[in-house]
């Protein structure tokens, strides 16, 4: 676990590392805004719960939690720190950022200008949609803590990007704002 100052420094002697997230909490606490958590999916509750209940805003890499159960835990925990303490619970799907898919999106918003978009109540883009990855596996999902059944293997670890690519691409248009995507608890 690392600390930073949030000076603005990007110096390595600003950030101070401990060995767990409740040392970080217990130490430097009170200048913690943020908690980013980027462990194997089966450690996700435990952490969250933690940072949340001191009242600190939470980015959680993909996936939520490995259970439904996990899951239910953790958007409990957000919606009570949201009460308490105003956090916000916000989850990292990098592939959101991807340039492809944001042209993919840009291309499905502009397609009204054909006359055939959804502006207009007309039916929508209706297209075939083929996500991939160059390499598969790739190296680093091989290792035993994504490749196990514990942890999601890989259709957990990446079938997340697709899922999310889907609905951000199916959904694009239909919500205020330029994406639907949206913190868990907001």
């Amino acid at each position: 676990v690392g600390a930073g100052s949030g000076s603005g420094s990007t110096a390595v002697d600003d950030v101070r590392s401990f060995q767990s997230l409740d040392r970080a909490l217990s130490s430097v606490g009170e200048d913690i805004d943020v908690v980013y958590i980027g462990t194997p999916p089966g450690s996700h509750r435990p952490l969250v719960e933690r940072a949340l209940d001191c009242g600190k805003h939470v980015l959680l890499e993909k996936p939520l939690a490995c259970t439904a159960e996990d899951a239910d835990a953790i958007v409990a925990a957000a919606d009570r720190a949201k009460e308490r303490f105003g956090s916000v619970l916000a989850m990292n799907i990098g592939m959101r950022y991807n340039a492809a898919l944001k042209e993919m999106r840009r291309l499905i918003l502009d397609y009204d200008e054909f006359g055939l978009g959804t502006k207009e109540g007309n039916p929508g883009f209706v297209g075939k949609l083929h996500l991939h990855f160059r390499q598969w596996p790739r190296e680093w999902q091989t290792q035993p803590w994504c490749a196990s059944r514990s942890q999601g293997g890989p259709c957990r670890e990446v079938g997340t990007h697709f899922f999310s690519a889907l609905i951000e691409l199916a959904s694009a248009g239909n919500f205020s704002g330029s994406s639907p995507m949206r913190p868990l608890v907001a």
